[in-house]
């Protein structure tokens, strides 16, 4: 069973602008998650992944389409974003948020654990893509979905590439053809590439073979 087009409201009210290159509005949150997962094609109950949380705007999102059986794992390699997002998720006695503390080389989440993953705006300062995409291949269960929502390189001004990426990122950002490159080296399967997903932002979905 697909999830629905219409949810019951966010568990939070308060939705702060999310970190990122392109900062969410309030109901960025909502439109994102809603669409995340319908393209990941997961029922609520799931459990779902998000690397690079930020302040976990769009985990609460997700957590409450997913419903009180659904779980939401959240990985960030920020120590001050994880303590702000414990203390945020303890305070809404939200136990379908798990946060928890990644690396450069991996996720740090259980192999096999999730129904899907998401990112947003994340994939680009990933200085070890190689063993990231295989990290996420483990925490994929056979068949499931990843959603890698990012944007196009740029340069100039205050657009400088973040520190220790690889040099063909051409920029701050990536492009839809490396991309696709990266996560297809890495046995993932190619389903979509949404060219104009919101803003300046793309979307590639990939599948983990069965």
């Amino acid at each position: 069973m697909r999830i629905a087009r219409h949810f019951s409201p966010l568990i939070l009210a308060l939705v702060l602008a999310a970190c990122g290159s392109i900062p969410l509005r309030s109901n960025d949150a909502q439109d994102d998650a809603r669409r995340i997962l319908e393209k990941l094609q997961v029922a609520s109950g799931a459990t779902v992944g998000e690397i690079g949380g930020g302040n976990g705007d769009v985990a609460v999102a997700v957590a409450s389409l997913l419903g009180v059986h659904g779980r939401v794992l959240v990985t960030e390699l920020d120590p001050a974003k994880i303590e702000a997002m414990q203390k945020r998720f303890a305070r809404g006695n939200s136990a379908t948020v798990v946060v928890s503390a990644s690396t450069a080389e991996s996720t740090k989440l259980p192999e096999p654990c999730c129904d899907g993953i998401y990112m947003r705006d994340v994939y680009h300062h990933f200085t070890q893509p190689e063993s990231m995409v295989a990290s996420l291949y483990r925490n994929l269960k056979p068949g499931a979905r990843l959603v890698v929502i990012d944007f196009r390189p740029r340069t100039g001004g205050s657009w400088s590439t973040p520190e220790g990426v690889p040099a063909n990122r051409g920029g701050h950002g990536i492009s839809v053809a490396l991309l696709r490159e990266e996560l297809e080296a890495g046995g993932f399967r190619h389903l979509e590439t949404i060219e104009h997903w919101r803003d300046n932002l793309f979307a590639v979905v990939v599948e983990k073979p069965r």
